[in-house]
């Protein structure tokens, strides 16, 4: 005969209770009645005991806050949070498609730097609502984010990269100004002026860059054109000219060479 003796020996009996095979219902029902006649606290503390785990698994069935995964880290001592992470550090370091972690890194961040940043992470941030691992792309982004709030990336690259694209962007007509001389200005702001948090939503740290926002920083500025920005304007113009009148030539020596 079927009886009760531990927490375990309650839930098995609570799902036999409804199977399918009448030996195993009955005696799951006479076990669980037993229970309740001869030691109802128990059988008490056994029912609010497993409503409540009924609870926090159902209320992690969707995405949860970062205080209910703690909540449910708790109430789940059997998850082992050291191998999670160490199944998501070979994640990260393989990359998508095995190609390591060059495309998931933006230029002014360090790979060593980010990887490390794993071991900084609460242990609720490395799993989902039920207790799994985060996908690599949920947690890549945690630890681009803590690597972010700690302050370890190098803002000079950043500055570099965000100038380099602009004037990229500026000589090949997407980005114009409403007063040429303005280049040097708007090259200066983003140098030494601009924010790393101004520049990081245009470079974003998810390796995406942005030429809206990068606009809207330039416009939000009041730039202004110094002496030296019309020196330096007036002189690029004269290369410009001379390079152009250099190429005109060649091209009408061509010419009278062909005829």
């Amino acid at each position: 005969m079927f009886l009760i003796d531990t927490y375990k020996d309650y839930c098995k009996a609570i799902a036999f209770k409804d199977s399918d095979n009448p030996t195993l219902r009955n005696e799951a029902k006479k076990a669980l009645g037993i229970l309740k006649q001869t030691d109802l606290s128990l059988y008490q503390e056994y029912k609010e005991r497993l409503e409540n785990k009924t609870k926090v698994a159902r209320a992690h069935t969707h995405p949860s806050t970062l205080a209910e995964r703690q909540i449910f880290l708790k109430e789940h001592p059997e998850i082992n949070i050291a191998s999670i992470r160490e199944k998501l550090r070979t994640s990260l370091l393989k990359g998508r498609y095995g190609l390591g972690m060059a495309f998931s890194v933006p230029f002014w961040m360090s790979e060593a730097d980010v990887v490390a940043s794993l071991d900084q992470l609460d242990p609720a941030e490395l799993i989902t609502g039920n207790g799994k691992p985060v996908p690599r792309e949920t947690v890549l982004k945690r630890c681009l984010r803590k690597t972010i709030e700690e302050g370890r990336f190098d803002e000079d690259k950043l500055r570099q990269l965000v100038a380099s694209r602009f004037s990229s962007y500026y000589n090949n007509n997407t980005i114009t100004l409403r007063d040429p001389m303005l280049f040097d200005a708007v090259m200066r702001m983003l140098k030494n002026e601009a924010t790393a948090e101004e520049l990081m939503k245009i470079d974003r740290p998810d390796m995406s860059f942005s030429i809206d926002d990068l606009v809207r920083l330039i416009n939000s500025r009041d730039l202004q054109v110094t002496n030296e920005d019309k020196i330096r304007w007036e002189k690029r113009q004269r290369k410009k000219a001379q390079k152009e009148a250099k190429k005109q030539r060649k091209q009408e020596k061509k010419t009278r060479m062909m005829d």
